[in-house]
């Protein structure tokens, strides 16, 4: 089993799937939870891939093909409202949250030989779900560091006032499978991100770590704001990763040196 989805009996895998940023960032342990998602209208290629009457939507853990129960709360095609219950504490399969991170999980649309799957089982206690249509921007390609460099590799500059959104793209790290499985060759994901940021190595709390968003399959946002006139700050963006039926995971991380200047003429 590889990490695109294709359902049994199925003639073809879905077209397209979406990454959903899960906020667990207040979560104090790692528990079993329900999220509620909200589809954007913007998001144009999920509003045209999907069915009409939304019957082929699938939620998936990070791995790809771990099928989550969902309820459909509030759903309009015509008008592209839709908001989803992901049950993975009140469904039969079971979704577990790690603390203090922001999860990954799939939306797949696009398979005309998918039947209805939504259930009417009532969620509670959910966390909050986010998908974007923003695409990416000021990214930064995660890989090995220079040997010998104790400086991150890459740096931004930044006012004191000023938020800045940056990508990190975790692609070059990610394995890949060794033959196409439902004509991709993906097989390693990202299942959870955690961000902090460090200044003369103490907490410097740069991020804002609720407004992390993923995108394709490998990229991460985080948001930055903040910061004194003249400081230096890591911004270190971690993830963990997860692969289907192999226990075998990694830990990747991007780094990034952010100068606070607020610059003029003196």
């Amino acid at each position: 089993m590889m990490a695109w989805l294709q359902l049994t009996g199925s003639t073809e895998p879905f077209k397209a799937r979406f990454p959903i940023a899960v906020d667990a960032s207040s979560l104090g342990g790692s528990a079993d939870k329900d999220v509620t998602v909200t589809f954007p209208k913007t998001l144009d290629l999920f509003w045209t891939t999907l069915g009409s009457d939304g019957h082929d939507l699938r939620i998936t853990d990070a791995d790809g093909f771990t099928v989550i129960e969902h309820k459909r709360t509030t759903f309009d095609y015509a008008n592209r409202s839709l908001t989803i219950d992901i049950l993975g504490d009140a469904g039969n399969v079971k979704w577990q949250a790690q603390q203090s991170s922001i999860a990954w999980l799939w939306a797949y649309v696009g398979d005309d030989d998918a039947g209805d799957s939504a259930v009417s089982t009532s969620p509670s206690g959910q966390l909050t779900g986010r998908v974007t249509a923003e695409a990416a921007a000021e990214v930064i390609r995660v890989s090995d560091p220079t040997p010998d460099r104790g400086e991150p590799d890459n740096r931004r500059s930044k006012s004191s006032g000023e938020r800045r959104a940056y990508w990190f793209d975790f692609s070059p790290g990610l394995r890949i499978a060794q033959r196409a499985y439902s004509e991709r060759l993906n097989f390693e994901e990202i299942n959870f991100v955690e961000v902090s940021s460090v200044s003369a190595g103490s907490s410097s709390s740069i991020e804002v770590e609720t407004s992390t968003r993923f995108a394709g399959n490998a990229l991460v946002r985080v948001v930055v704001a903040g910061g004194s006139d003249g400081t230096d700050h890591t911004l270190i963006v971690k993830a963990t990763t997860i692969t289907p039926n192999d226990s075998t995971f990694q830990i990747l991380e991007g780094r990034l040196l952010i100068q606070v200047r607020d610059q003029d003429d003196a």
